[in-house]
């Protein structure tokens, strides 16, 4: 799967995520088994993000600033969606 990803590029990904670390397919594994869990059994129409705080890192900085608003931001394929602060 990473085999389109230069070198270069593995390591900026790899410096930006919080773990310090790309994801591997076993990741998901523990939350998997708590969600098949009776401890999960109340929780219903979540997203999970099990992607080594890649996305709290941007989501928290625009919720420290106030908040956070969807906004629709296109790029040059014309689909890239984000979140802004607002």
């Amino acid at each position: 799967m990473l085999g389109d990803i230069t070198e270069e590029l593995l390591r900026q990904v790899t410096a930006a995520t919080p773990a310090g670390r790309i994801g591997a397919p076993e990741d998901p594994a523990g939350m998997i088994v708590y969600l098949l869990g009776a401890g999960a059994d109340f929780i219903t129409g979540q997203v999970i993000a099990v992607d080594g705080g890649w996305t709290a890192q941007w989501l928290g900085r625009g919720a420290a600033r106030g908040g956070l608003r969807r906004a629709r931001h296109r790029a040059a394929d014309g689909r890239m969606d984000r979140y802004t602060s607002v």
